[in-house]
């Protein structure tokens, strides 16, 4: 595993504990604020998912 994948990895992780804190919050606002962060975790994972993609492509033979 490359440290892209690592990181992506760990940001998803990231992601479901953000989730599971929003599911305990004790008001809206904060509910919504884990949720965001949420978001923001999964789209970093995202961006270091197509990174690697485009990379790998570049590597296979025409």
């Amino acid at each position: 595993m490359n440290s892209d994948e690592a990181d992506a990895d760990r940001f998803r992780r990231q992601a479901m504990v953000c989730r599971q804190e929003a599911e305990k919050a004790g008001s809206p606002e904060d509910a919504a604020s884990w949720l965001r962060l949420a978001e923001d975790f999964d789209e970093r994972a995202q961006q270091l998912h197509r990174a690697l993609e485009r990379r790998l492509a570049n590597l296979k033979p025409s």
